[in-house]
């Protein structure tokens, strides 16, 4: 068994463009109306590789199953988007790339034995960064890309990150999957 979560979106091409750039996923659908977000690491199904992690679902188009929201709420109230990112720290620079609202920055969750961040995306939804559970909070590195405010000097911003990042690079608990 595996999720196959759907959310609506008021626009479903520019939500993907949003999930594609922030997690390093693709379309495998395209079109205004309807996407489906894959990353083909993940899992095989009896069709292939399709790895679906995100569904995206325009909120007027009905097809063949009526409505799927009530036009008089607001869209992600009470709902949240967790992923686990193997590339944490990466993910948290596309992250800051996009400039996004931040609910809860880059921190430690001692529950799960892993570090966090909290977006808001397009529709208000709420997304959940996670590294993979099991990180040792001795062995983890809060570097000032993660910890620091966004900086308005481009040099500031793109070089003491890099310097700060060589001198504290956190110890990985598990080896790196393949890269595509």
């Amino acid at each position: 068994m595996r999720a196959q979560p759907l959310i609506i979106c008021r626009d479903v091409e520019a939500s993907s463009r949003f999930y594609e750039r922030l997690l390093g996923c693709r379309g495998s659908h395209g079109g205004p109306e309807y996407q489906r977000l894959c990353d083909p690491k993940l899992h095989k199904s009896q069709w292939g590789t399709d790895g679906l992690i995100l569904q995206l679902h325009d909120f007027d188009v009905d097809h063949h199953h009526g409505p799927m929201g009530d036009p008089k709420r607001p869209l992600g109230n009470g709902v949240l988007l967790w992923f686990e990112i193997d590339d944490f720290d990466r993910a948290v620079t596309r992250a800051r790339r996009l400039k996004l609202e931040v609910v809860k920055d880059v921190h430690f969750n001692p529950n799960a034995a892993h570090r966090e961040l909290w977006l808001k995306d397009l529709d208000g939804y709420t997304v959940v960064l996670a590294a993979p559970d099991g990180e040792d909070p001795a062995q983890v590195s809060m570097t000032p890309v993660q910890r620091a405010a966004p900086s308005k000097s481009r040099s500031a911003k793109n070089v003491a990150p890099q310097a700060a990042r060589a001198k504290s690079k956190p110890r990985r608990t598990k080896p790196r999957p393949p890269r595509s």
